[in-house]
């Protein structure tokens, strides 16, 4: 199998990373609390130390959390492609990154027509089609046999 370029990216991540890195503390840097419903909770709603730990849900870190290993990459063919993760996706995180950063700091520009909004909208929607059942279904895979990915658990 032929590469077409060097680096093929493994780990591909169906929610970016420059995303997810909004949703940490200063104390805990790098890494989010992913609960599994079924495993760490009870019928009731309380925490339940169903791994042990008493200190509640575990933390993962950012680049194991809603990946699936070469997700985006074409592998079915001679040639192995990184076209969407590093082309599409990485143009279009580069430029949602900096709407983000404007809208943390109240100077996004989200009036009708405006490009903040129009890259915003672009992302949003791009959320469901890099889902991977959704990559799944377009590829007419079944849906009992979507692959899941890392640091979610169960997908429904």
């Amino acid at each position: 199998m032929a590469f077409e370029n060097a680096q093929i990216t493994v780990r591909q991540h169906w929610v970016p990373q420059f995303y997810l890195r909004h949703f940490t503390n200063a104390s805990d840097q790098g890494k989010l609390y992913v609960t599994d419903v079924k495993r760490y909770y009870n019928g009731n709603g309380e925490y339940s130390p169903a791994n042990g730990k008493p200190d509640g849900p575990p933390r993962k870190a950012i680049k194991d959390i809603a990946c699936l290993d070469y997700l985006y990459s074409d592998v079915t063919g001679e040639v192995v492609t990184n076209e969407l993760e590093d082309g599409v996706f990485q143009t279009m995180e580069a430029a949602l990154a900096v709407v983000f950063r404007k809208i943390i700091d109240g100077t996004a520009n989200l009036s009708q027509n405006s490009a903040d909004r129009a890259a915003l909208a672009l992302f949003t929607a791009s959320l469901h089609f890099r889902h991977p059942r959704m990559v799944a279904e377009i590829l007419g895979i079944p849906r009992e046999e979507a692959p899941l990915g890392r640091g979610l658990g169960e997908i429904n």
